[in-house]
């Protein structure tokens, strides 16, 4: 099994709706590892069931691989971009899965574009960020 992080339970707790994108997002080649790393948070899903942009259903929709590959970097400005023209009003970052070296370049990002991203809450290992 793969138990919900706090943050995921703290996001089932709030009565607004919410449209999420949970990161960070594998940048792997592999499908399998991508597919494997997207699961995790379709199962973080079901202790809220809030919309999300990731999951596994063995079926990709049009323009996926190409919106996974423009997220992955998020924050900047295509990703911001992308996550409002889908919809996108939440995100939660994992600040555990971040990968060890990359943590303060990510930390860096999402102080850079603050102005379009604020703080919700901090919950365990987990941000909830606002898309402004």
């Amino acid at each position: 099994t793969v138990p919900a992080p706090a943050i995921d339970r703290w996001v089932g707790t709030q009565p607004q709706p919410m449209a999420l994108l949970e990161m960070p997002l594998s940048d792997s080649l592999s499908d399998t590892n991508r597919e494997q790393w997207t699961t995790r948070f379709m199962l973080h899903s079901m202790s809220h069931w809030k919309p999300i942009f990731v999951g596994f259903s063995g079926i990709q929709p049009p323009g996926y691989p190409e919106n996974y590959r423009t997220m992955v970097n998020f924050p900047d400005a295509d990703s911001l971009a992308l996550a409002r023209q889908l919809g996108i009003t939440h995100v939660i970052l994992h600040t555990d899965l971040i990968y060890p070296p990359q943590r303060e370049m990510v930390e860096a990002q999402y102080t850079r574009f603050a102005d379009q991203l604020q703080l919700v809450h901090e919950e365990g290992e987990g941000r909830l960020y606002r898309l402004r």
